[in-house]
């Protein structure tokens, strides 16, 4: 039987493309987080996939990763923007994509980042149709 052919960059470049239309942050990064941000940058999303696609053949499955960054406030963890960036992703996941389907959303953890920001990890279970 020949193996499909799943392409990580597009899956990650379709829900970067879902997550900026969605308005949820003005900076959206696909594949990794950058080394430095704009100090005027109160806010960004990270999109990537997290791990391998499974070829089962008759359609594909992977998770995707999205990491939601918001400065903190005085030193302590922004819980309130984090919440609304991660309403907007939930708004921007209730229906397919082309190709793409999105599962529910598993929220991982808060982490802090040690350059004044708090991570928001949630990730999202995915099925791909065969062409």
């Amino acid at each position: 039987m020949e193996r499909n052919y799943f392409d990580q960059t597009d899956v990650e470049q379709i829900l970067g493309d879902i997550v900026k239309s969605a308005g949820i942050s003005k900076n959206v990064f696909v594949g990794s987080r950058p080394r430095s941000v704009a100090e005027s940058m109160d806010d960004f999303v990270v999109v990537k996939l997290y791990g391998k696609i499974s070829d089962l053949y008759t359609f594909g499955r992977t998770t995707c990763s999205v990491h939601l960054f918001a400065r903190d406030v005085q030193f302590q963890k922004n819980g309130k923007k984090l919440s609304i960036m991660q309403r907007g992703i939930v708004d921007a996941l209730v229906y397919s994509k082309g190709r793409l389907h999105f599962g529910d959303i598993d929220v991982v953890a808060d982490a802090y980042d040690d350059v004044g920001f708090h991570a928001r990890i949630i990730n999202i279970p995915t099925i791909i149709k065969v062409k």
